[in-house]
């Protein structure tokens, strides 16, 4: 059975109906990612997950238990924990204070060796114990929000875009510490903005669009989809990099063009304001002729089969494809 398991819970704010749909599960000890575009409905999930923003139809299902109706606080208790977006640190509270929030309902010994585990796994926030929260760096802070929600012992961890405004190297830092969280038996639900990050973190993942689930399949699968490496691998297809290139090319012949006639009509200016024509003359001649480099820019390049957008104005060798 399932630790989570989601089924066509429908969320709104008001009248907009920001989930319409959505079905997912996530095994014990698993990592599942959910990718898509701002807007998608990510982050609303998660919320609907955490009893922040609670579902209006369909059901959550956690270790066997009903929390669909469940209030917020009582859903932590029950082991979920939520790192939201933006981190949401309090700053005028030191970092042992924001991490005593996260473990609220805890008391005792296990407090203490949830301020080892989480010092352990980001050592800066040991460091910076008494450091006002505010005074950090967005990493920083992002370690932070993880730590507050690891201090309640979760059996799954949600992240929502852990990587968001943060430096690479702090992101991969963050990337290796999630592994590390994993590694102990938490199982972690990830929205990242950066797909790369979430599907190799990740053993499956979800694509929502629009408060739907358009696509679930194991990570590698997902990879390797053509949909997905499109809108969110950042990877071009060949035609694309054909179209990119034909753009390109004209557009510097454009530009040659134009810097041209422009070169003529300042020349013509000149040439007429010697012979005595007058500087309002030689002024509409360079403007006639700029007006028909721009006409010429215009219409030749994009007509079918020219000669100065298939071959340019200069021979070149053919490059194989």
């Amino acid at each position: 059975m399932a630790l989570l398991e989601v089924r066509d819970i429908r969320t709104r704010y008001g009248a907009i109906e920001a989930l319409k749909g959505i079905s997912l599960t996530v095994d014990a000890g698993e990592v599942v990612t959910l990718i898509g575009s701002n807007g998608a409905g990510k982050s609303t999930t998660l919320r609907s997950i955490s009893g922040l923003t609670p579902a209006s139809q369909g059901t959550i299902t956690f270790a066997g238990e009903d929390i669909t109706r469940v209030p917020a606080h009582e859903i932590v208790g029950r082991g979920i924990a939520l790192s939201p977006e933006g981190r949401h640190c309090f700053p005028r509270m030191t970092v042992r204070e924001n991490l005593e929030l996260g473990a609220h309902q805890r008391h005792g010994a296990a407090v203490a060796e949830e301020f080892d585990r989480v010092y352990e796994l980001f050592p800066v926030l040991k460091e910076r114990d008494r450091q006002k929260a505010g005074t950090m760096s967005g990493g920083e802070q992002q370690m932070l929000a993880i730590g507050r929600a690891l201090m309640a012992r979760p059996k799954l961890l949600m992240l929502d875009e852990p990587s968001l405004g943060i430096a690479p190297i702090l992101v991969q830092r963050i990337y290796q510490t999630i592994g590390e969280i994993h590694a102990s038996g938490v199982a972690i639900l990830l929205v990242e903005q950066n797909a790369n990050y979430a599907l190799d973190a990740a053993s499956r993942g979800y694509v929502l669009e629009t408060g739907r689930v358009v696509l679930a399949n194991d990570s590698a699968s997902l990879r390797n989809d053509p949909e997905v490496q499109n809108a969110y691998l950042g990877t071009l297809s060949i035609v694309r990099i054909r179209r990119v290139i034909d753009i390109g090319t004209i557009g510097a012949k454009a530009l040659y063009l134009l810097f041209a006639w422009l070169i003529s009509a300042a020349a013509a200016s000149w040439l007429s304001e010697r012979k005595g024509y007058g500087e309002r003359v030689g002024l509409t001649l360079g403007l006639l002729l700029t007006v028909l480099g721009l006409l010429i820019m215009v219409f030749l390049p994009g007509r079918p089969g020219s000669k100065w957008k298939v071959q340019g104005w200069l021979p070149r060798r053919r490059r194989p494809v």
